[in-house]
């Protein structure tokens, strides 16, 4: 008698930018040979992940790419960090694709597995499909499973076809989501770490960094550490430095639970605007590109609360990696030019330190020099000691810069380091 993959358990979804599924599955052999049908073991388990997206998408890179990455590995050796762990994974599934790992299960016939699936997404907020099952070999009417109509599902588009597969996902928001600090208890130590992607980059990035502090922190008395990872700017980090750093402003004050913004003084509610801050501690941590926004960011911290943001809320690190502070100006010239030429939107100019136009410069007010009628770089303008940002870094207790002294093509050790 022949032995064919059988599906025992199966999930399907669709993932934008920055956005990312967990899996943890369990089976249990006991379970599955418990039936009085059953009689042989489902040797081997394989996990499936299938790219589902129609394949005329896979060559639409400027709207997607359409594409997902996925990886396999036992939950033991993810909870307790084994270095030693055998990881499945597989960095780029194109459209209509499948990748297939096999699960090996374990002596005592329980088996954990935890499987993420993200997306490769950056310039569209188009979504990519997927679809991840859990296979069996098995000889054809040796098995008892359940048919389609009886199947369980107890998460959306997921069907379990036999009693022996246990499972929980994650989804994006169940990962980076923010606690509710609204509630915080007055005199609770609440210390906000921002993390901000670079360009064409997303959540995703920070996820690493994320989970580290979270694994840190999360235990640990007295200051409470909350990572939070700013998505804002997904597929939109071209609209140019200061546009990303006020998006992301305008996120923080409300995460703070301030009221203070451009339109104050046209409010009417004022009695019901809260009086103290969510948050007492806040650090920013940018990538790249994200150590400029942050720069922009601080400043507009700094004037959208008329500098009250820094004298209730402590600043504590600055920290950027890789950041061109200096621009990208060592650029290859075909690579200036297209630049120059908004290849890569109003980014690609603030990094070449293009002189802004008036109406270019009115925009960036706030974070850069206010006063100044001059068509300045926004470099420039961010390194005036009297701008915003300038004097918004100074209140930092710590500020560091982490450059890459070698193999660095886009952001090179001396723009990286302010090696002047």
């Amino acid at each position: 008698m022949g032995r064919d993959l059988t599906c025992l358990w199966r999930s399907s979804s669709a993932l934008g930018v920055g956005e990312l599924t967990r899996f943890r599955i369990k089976f249990n052999l006991a379970k599955f040979l418990s039936h009085p049908t059953t009689t042989v073991k489902p040797f081997p388990l394989t996990v499936e992940v299938k790219n589902s997206t129609p394949l005329i998408y896979r060559g639409a890179l400027l709207t997607g790419p359409y594409n997902i990455s996925a990886c396999v590995i036992p939950t033991r050796d993810l909870l307790t960090r084994n270095i030693y762990a055998c990881l499945q994974l597989k960095p780029v599934l194109a459209c209509g694709e499948i990748w297939r790992a096999t699960l090996d299960l374990p002596k005592e016939g329980v088996g954990d597995w935890t499987a993420d699936i993200f997306s490769e997404v950056l310039f569209s907020p188009n979504k990519v499909e997927y679809e991840i099952s859990v296979l069996a070999e098995l000889p054809e009417g040796d098995y008892n499973l359940r048919s389609d109509n009886d199947a369980t599902s107890d998460y959306e588009n997921t069907v379990s076809y036999t009693p022996a597969i246990e499972y929980v996902v994650w989804k994006t928001e169940d990962i980076f989501g923010l606690p509710d600090l609204s509630s915080r208890k007055i005199g609770d130590d609440v210390h906000l770490v921002v993390l901000t992607h670079g360009l064409n980059g997303s959540a995703l990035d920070k996820k690493y960094l994320k989970e580290r502090l979270d694994e840190k922190y999360n235990q640990q008395t007295g200051t409470r550490v909350v990572p939070y990872v700013a998505d804002v700017n997904h597929a939109s980090t071209w609209d140019g430095v200061e546009v990303c750093a006020r998006r992301i402003a305008d996120k923080l004050l409300q995460i703070a639970g301030w009221p203070w913004n451009e339109n104050i003084q046209d409010r009417t509610d004022k009695e019901e605007i809260s009086t103290k801050p969510y948050i007492s501690k806040i650090s920013l941590i940018g990538h790249s590109l994200g150590g400029l926004i942050n720069v922009c960011l601080a400043g507009y911290l700094n004037s959208l609360t008329n500098g009250e943001f820094y004298r209730s809320i402590q600043a504590v690190n600055f920290i950027t990696v890789a950041t061109p502070w200096l621009g990208s100006t060592e650029q290859p010239w075909y690579i200036k030019a297209g630049m120059q030429a908004g290849a890569v939107g109003q980014t690609g100019k603030d990094l070449l330190a293009v002189q802004r136009t008036r109406s270019e410069q009115v925009q960036a007010r706030g974070a850069a020099e206010e006063n100044t009628l001059e068509e300045e770089p926004l470099l420039l303008a961010l390194a005036h000691p009297s701008s915003p940002s300038h004097q918004a870094l100074a209140k930092f207790q710590h500020r560091t810069v982490y450059a890459n002294i070698v193999n660095d093509v886009s952001v090179s050790f001396r723009t990286a380091s302010l090696y002047f």
